[in-house]
């Protein structure tokens, strides 16, 4: 009969990639901002605060996580370090509704911003894998489940950056409208933390 090895807990806990998620999304989203800031995509800009921003969540979705493995976890704490990582989704999402707004209304046609894309499919790169890092270690906890849903929303908001920076040649206002876009989905996904999840859900 073959014995079966239990493996350490921190080889199976999505901990880590939680915080590289941390840092990752506070250093390109410094990069995306400077990028789309220099290279005058507002598309690149919004998604780099929102990113930056993003970086508090993250960090929100390992104290979860921390809360839900200590030796007496209480559910309003869990709760309360989610509604944190709401809000830090919801800042960022304003700030990229707002600057999407003004693109809109500024737009003039213009050529493919090959830097600003090149920026936005880096990211598209990085939130596939944390996505595929995470989904390997779920251990069934909220936190988990969070910061998975979070990689997916991020990384169909890149997407939309993306494209919306390709066809902006071909279409004046896309560039403002994948900002909405992005700024919709991120609202949707702040609103998902803000209410209360059961264990695993």
């Amino acid at each position: 009969m073959t014995q079966q090895i239990a493996l350490p807990e921190q080889s199976r806990s999505p901990r880590p990639i939680m915080r590289t998620a941390t840092f990752l999304n506070v250093g390109y989203g410094v990069l995306e901002a400077v990028v789309g800031g220099a290279s005058g995509s507002s598309a690149a800009l919004a998604n780099g605060v929102h990113n930056f921003a993003d970086g508090v969540s993250h960090a929100a979705h390992t104290a979860t996580h921390i809360e839900e493995h200590g030796h007496q976890p209480q559910h309003n704490r869990v709760q309360k370090r989610r509604r944190l990582a709401a809000g830090a989704i919801m800042v960022g999402a304003l700030l990229t509704g707002a600057n999407a707004i003004d693109a809109i209304q500024h737009t003039e046609q213009e050529q493919l911003n090959v830097p600003a894309l090149a920026t936005e499919l880096g990211a598209v790169a990085i939130n596939a894998s944390l996505l595929l890092a995470i989904r390997r270690r779920n251990d069934g906890t909220i936190a988990h489940g969070d910061a998975q849903r979070h990689f997916v929303f991020d990384g169909l908001a890149a997407t939309v950056t993306s494209t919306s920076i390709a066809v902006s040649p071909f279409l004046p206002y896309a560039d403002g409208i994948g900002g909405l876009v992005a700024t919709g989905a991120s609202m949707y996904l702040a609103t998902t933390y803000a209410k209360p999840r059961a264990s695993g859900a």
